[in-house]
């Protein structure tokens, strides 16, 4: 199963795991501590949500990559 977080879309998925954070391929995310944050934006579990197959699909392929913050094209003097 897959679980997205509401604040920030990271997608954990139970069968991949996340290694090097210290959860083990296969792990439930239900057996997760309970002061486990979300890798990304430290959100807490409380915030993420069971991921549809149908929905993540349309996730990944819409989802828009960070950018880099940019100069303004202007400053007023």
């Amino acid at each position: 199963m897959k679980f997205i977080c509401t604040l920030c879309n990271y997608v954990l998925e139970e069968a991949q795991g996340l290694p090097a954070g210290g959860i083990e391929p296969g792990t439930k995310f239900d057996n997760l501590p309970e002061d486990w944050k979300c890798p990304d934006c430290a959100a807490a579990k409380e915030y993420f949500q069971s991921c549809s197959c149908v929905s993540l699909p349309v996730y990944e392929a819409t989802k828009v990559a960070p950018t880099q913050a940019r100069k303004p094209a202007h400053t007023c003097t």
